[in-house]
């Protein structure tokens, strides 16, 4: 931020060694005697010059050695410095005459950057008077004079006596200098941060976005003002919270910095610092960790050991090391900047009252009450002295001296000032501010240990709603995917706590209320976004959007194909160039969504979806049904203010409660909450679960559900919304166990039968989608069934391309199973492997929680069959097979489609070479009417993602750059898939393999229905909340209602008989009319009828319907 513009700061490393004080000793310090000091640069000047100056050049001299001393952060000696050239200059050319004035506002800013503010306000008040004075109130000089005593004053949180200078200032220099002069722009941005530090983030924007548009046309978009203006509308996106929307330009600013002013100059280092920051903020530590150490390492070269921004390094690297609890490492920094800075800035600088704070925080993580107090203390009182009561600092450490009192059981101290704080805050940064969110969510914690849980609910639910909103605008505006679920999973500690209070809490109706809304609106939270952004690409006729959507389209395809390179046959450049190529269309596929995602804040109907409310989600529900919602989460400790290892919680919430849960209360609860056990503990029985095995499938129902079956077994229907690594179970197939004959509720069911013996298993992602909300305008129409694929041929064949061959997602698939001959099984791997990727570590204390991925969930689970098979697969990339029973599927489901209106009914078959990637994606391409039913009987693939590879696995797969998109991992093979393997195109210029990325931009907009008849097509990576990233995602992007996938490998001639059941159950006149209830009768049939081999639940399980409202 620029405070004040001074002729002299461009030219300072010239003038600096133009003009040195003198050699030797007195290059370090100025010399004792003045007099000897102002003759040395009087011989320099002249011997330089050749001619005697005068006394306004000798001060000038003086005053450039000043300011260069200023920027190196010598602070001590510029002072005495400055006192000698303000003296000298009084001597001889009076108190004021411009040069002296000019020597005023030196010293002055030396002082302020020390944090002497008393002594610099009389200064710059001296100044400003007499340039006022001498100069007249709108002279240049005069201005800077208005701009550095509301700089001083913002400094000390006097915000309401900064605010009329800022705007005087900025006033006079549009009448005097012009609105795009850059010291206008200067005091633009100079009034933005003053709003900035206030809160007053709608008035801050604007105003950074004029400066820094006007930069751009003014002084072009590298110069080093411009990048300045970057930096700050990038450092106000992040105060927000809003890192999406930062990151991106941090990097403009880091990256053109670099090439314009070199890696190691300050203002580079200022932005490698940022950047940093910004990714701690995000918990993206590893990312955080080699800036941190790249920004203090040039530091401590350039500025040297003890310069102010050298100390922020050291600072910043020490609360790294102190998030992830390594505090060896951190406490030696934080010793290091606090000593430092106390003799470089002084005891009361805001620096050093920042390491003042937090060393206390260090020692209060590690429990070191005695020693944190007293610095907790100290940081609140001198912040309050120099900064204000309100400034966003002192609050801060309001909040960390309640926190520690809260971590010693001294709620009624406190209490005080949490409340202080969270009321200052909601006044100066706003209710959805970061750190207002922390504070009430700390407050809460307190009301909870203080037996307040009526008071503790009241804050929770109002932080419910400022959460959503703040998690809702990250993720519409961060480009990388991962970093979007990394922030979600960061944001779920409310979740976590609002969870261990219901349990904790069962007959606490507000307390049950709660935690069952909370559930049910963030669980999906991701996706629920998303499908708001594909949907206003399908159906937007605004002209911005139709042109946003089809570059975002062409971006996907770009990435899926590029995703799909091997790298095998590429040299070293070749891969260089790749990796680049990657890199960009990753980004430009995040601009492009992140772009759109701004323009869908206008669907009003998603903020309904966002704002559910249990009781709707139970009025959805049929007579007879219950929904069981699954939720992996950490209980919380509200004591310790820690989170523990992952349980499964859940929800069971009945259409109508049993009277006997009302336990003699008299009024029975609309819904129950259970502590499942600890995940790891499901995670053998996970893990045993393949094929037909009984014994397995009754051990994980027994393990999973066991402690609640009595409560399942009452109802007819089921609906089940799992979570995690859960969405890959086939819960049909599951085992459930004996019951006591005459047990309350009891169904009178023998023990042994398959769970969809028992009672009617419907599947959701999440229970508000049994919730129906807006339907499509245009209504879909016909079937679409794609099947009996040649994968050799296109329709057009297209020469190889230049980019190699496509990696695997092709197989030898060996032969079905079942003693069924050498019909090929549909590709994939055989059994359940499970597929899941690491997720952050979490951190404990209050307010704090961190991301939980699959590595917490299941730490002893190795992937499975699907992940060796997958490696595979990329390593020998192979070809896909023929299915030879897909295309008489294909006739036979179109056969059985009728319209229920009694219209003709539009029946599409694509089948052998005209099967075309191009062909699909046209004819459901927006614009188009959606069929009802789209089938797709083919090929599917899934490739597991591992670590440090990016999407793929094995030596030929392409890495990604850092931007993990999981939905490049899964796809369908149409026709001339092999070619495409081989660098083929079809006419449409595509390679006939439809990843899941490409999927979700098809055109369903009222399909009814999905059918993904190939193997694996449930699979994907599992994220915990946001479930399995693969084709079922895709294609409920793409807008249809239900999507019915398999969990593993299909047998092609038993894959077309079912098929052919399900149909003819549901779409002939006299048919089923639900099609999950289609399917369940169709594996009832299977499993109850005389074939051995199709009783099999391996034949008759693996399809899973997926539903929404």
């Amino acid at each position: 931020m620029s405070r004040r513009r001074l002729a002299s700061a461009a030219l300072l490393a010239l003038l600096v060694a133009a003009v040195p004080i003198a050699p030797g000793p007195t290059a370090a310090e100025p010399a004792a005697d003045a007099d000897a000091v102002i003759e040395q640069v009087r011989t320099r000047l002249r011997e330089r010059d050749g001619a005697e100056p005068d006394a306004s050049a000798v001060i000038g001299a003086l005053n450039d050695r000043v300011v260069a001393l200023d920027g190196k952060g010598d602070y001590a000696v510029a002072a005495k410095l400055a006192k000698l050239t303000l003296d000298y200059a009084d001597r001889v050319l009076g108190a004021e005459h411009p040069d002296t004035l000019q020597s005023i506002n030196n010293l002055a800013n030396l002082y302020e950057s020390q944090g002497l503010y008393d002594e610099a306000e009389p200064l710059y008040r001296r100044a400003r008077e007499a340039r006022e004075r001498v100069l007249g109130a709108e002279h240049p000089d005069t201005l800077t004079s208005v701009n550095n005593l509301a700089f001083l004053y913002q400094a000390q949180g006097r915000y309401g006596e900064a605010e009329p200078l800022y705007r005087r200032a900025l006033e006079a220099r549009e009448r005097v200098l012009g609105a795009e002069h850059p010291d206008t722009l200067g005091s633009v941005n100079n009034l933005a941060f003053l709003y900035q530090a206030q809160g007053r983030y709608g008035e801050a924007e604007p105003l950074y976005r004029r400066a820094l548009e006007a930069s751009e046309r003014v002084l072009g978009a590298e110069h080093p003002d411009t990048l300045q203006s970057i930096n700050n509308l990038a450092n106000l996106y992040e105060s927000q919270g809003r890192y999406g929307e930062a990151e991106p330009l941090y990097r403009r600013a880091l990256a053109a910095r670099e090439r314009v002013l070199g890696a190691e100059h300050p203002q580079t280092l200022s932005s490698v610092n940022n950047l940093a920051s910004l990714y701690q903020s995000q918990g993206r530590y590893g990312e955080a960790e080699p800036l941190y150490r790249r920004a203090l390492a040039a530091r401590e070269r350039v500025l040297g050991a003890e310069h102010p921004r050298t100390l922020i390094s050291v600072n910043n690297l020490a609360f790294l090391y102190k998030s992830q609890g390594r505090y060896g490492e951190a406490e030696p920094l934080y010793r290091r900047a606090l000593a430092a800075s106390e003799r470089v800035l002084g005891p009361e600088h805001p620096h050093t009252l920042g390491s003042v704070n937090n060393l206390a925080l260090l020692y209060q993580s590690q429990g070191r009450f005695g020693e944190a107090e007293p610095l907790s203390r100290r940081a609140l009182a001198a912040r309050e002295r120099v900064l204000g009561a309100e400034h966003p600092d002192t609050l801060g450490s309001v909040n960390n001296l309640a926190a520690l009192y809260d971590s010693q059981g001294r709620f009624d101290e406190a209490e005080p000032l949490y409340r202080r704080a969270l009321a200052a805050n909601e006044r100066v940064l706003g209710a959805g501010h970061p750190q207002t969110i922390t504070t009430q969510l700390n407050l809460a914690v307190l009301l909870v240990n203080q037996d307040r849980t009526g008071a503790a609910l009241r804050q929770l639910r109002t932080l419910d709603e400022r959460m959503r909103g703040l998690v809702a605008q990250e993720l519409a505006s961060t480009e990388q995917e991962s970093v979007r679920l990394a922030r979600l999973a960061a944001e779920s500690r409310l979740q976590h706590i609002v969870f261990t209070l219901a349990l904790a809490h069962p007959r606490d109706p507000e307390a049950r209320g709660l935690a069952a809304d909370v559930l049910l609106r963030w669980k999906r939270l991701a996706a629920d976004e998303e499908s708001v952004v594909v949907r206003l690409a399908r159906t937007s006729q605004d002209p911005r959007v139709v042109e946003l959507a089809g570059s975002l389209r062409g971006a996907r395809a770009e990435l899926a194909r590029l995703t799909g390179l091997s790298l095998e046959k590429m040299n070293a450049a070749q891969r260089e160039s790749h990796r680049t190529a990657l890199e960009q269309a990753g980004a430009e596929v995040g601009r492009l969504e992140v772009a759109l995602a701004q323009l869908s804040r206008t669907f009003r109907g998603q903020q309904a979806r966002r704002g559910v409310e249990w009781e709707s989600v139970q009025s959805a529900l049929p007579t007879g049904a219950a929904l069981l919602e699954l939720r992996a989460f950490s209980p919380f400790d509200f004591k310790t203010g820690k989170y523990g290892e992952p349980h499964w919680l859940a929800l069971l919430l009945p259409a109508e409660p049993p009277a006997d849960w009302a336990g003699g209360t008299g009024e029975a609860p609309p819904l129950r909450f259970w502590d499942l056990g600890a995940v790891a503990d499901s995670a053998a029985a996970l893990a045993a679960l393949g094929g037909g095995d009984a014994a397995a499938a009754a051990a994980l129902y027994q393990t999973l559900f066991g402690p609640i079956d009595r409560e399942l077994a009452r109802y007819q229907t089921l609906f089940l919304a799992p979570d995690g690594v859960l969405d890959l179970v086939a819960f049909a197939r599951l085992r459930v166990p004996a019951e006591e004959p005459g047990a309350a509720g009891a169904p009178g069911a023998s023990a042994g039968r398959w769970w969809i013996e028992r009672q009617a298993l419907r599947s959701v992602r999440v229970g508000r989608d049994l919730v129906a909300f807006e339907r499509a305008a245009t209504p879909a129409g016909g079937m679409l069934a794609l099947g009996g694929v040649d994968y050799e041929r296109f329709a057009e064949a297209a020469g190889p391309g230049a980019e190699g061959p496509r990696a695997a997602g092709a197989a030898r698939v060996s032969p079905g199973p079942g003693g069924t001959g050498a019909a090929p099984g549909r590709s994939g791997a055989d059994g359940e492997g499970l597929q899941g990727e690491a997720g952050a570590a979490r951190e404990g204390g209050p307010g704090a929680a961190g991301a939980m991925g699959f590595a917490a969930l299941y730490p002893s689970y190795g992937g499975g069959a699907v992940g060796a098979m997958n490696e595979r697969l990329r390593a020998e990339r192979g070809r896909f097979e023929a299915l030879e029973n897909t295309g008489p599927e294909v006739a036979e489901v179109l056969n059985y489609f009728w319209e229920p209106d009694n219209r003709t009914p539009r029946k599409e078959p694509l089948t052998g070479s005209a099967a075309t990637e191009t062909g699909l994606k046209t004819r459901l391409a927006p614009g188009r009417t959606a069929p009802r039913v789209l089938h797709l009987a083919t090929h599917g693939f899934f490739l597991a993602a591992q670590e440090g590879t990016g999407t793929g696995t094995g030596t030929g797969a392409a890495p990604v750059g850092g931007r993990d998109r999981a939905l490049t991992l899964a796809g369908l093979a149409l026709a001339g898939a092999n070619r495409g393997l081989e660098g083929g195109r079809d006419a449409g210029g595509d390679d006939g393999i439809l990843y899941a990325l490409e999927a979700q931009d098809l055109n369903l907009e009222g399909t009814d229905l999905v059918t993904l008849s190939a193997c694996n097509t449930g699979q994907g990576r599992v994220d915990v909340s946001e479930g399995a990233y693969g084709l079922v995602r895709a294609f409920q992007l793409a807008g249809s209602r239900h999507v019915l996938m398999t969990q593993w490998t299909l047998n092609d001639p038993l894959a077309r008989d079912f098929m052919r059941a399900v149909y003819q159950r549901w779409l002939t006149p006299a048919g089923i009319a639900d099609p999950a209830a289609a399917l369940r009768a169709t594996q009832r049939e299977w499993l109850g009828g005389d074939d051995p081999v199709r009783a099999n639940p391996r034949y008759w399980a693996p399809y899973v319907l997926i539903e929404r409202g």
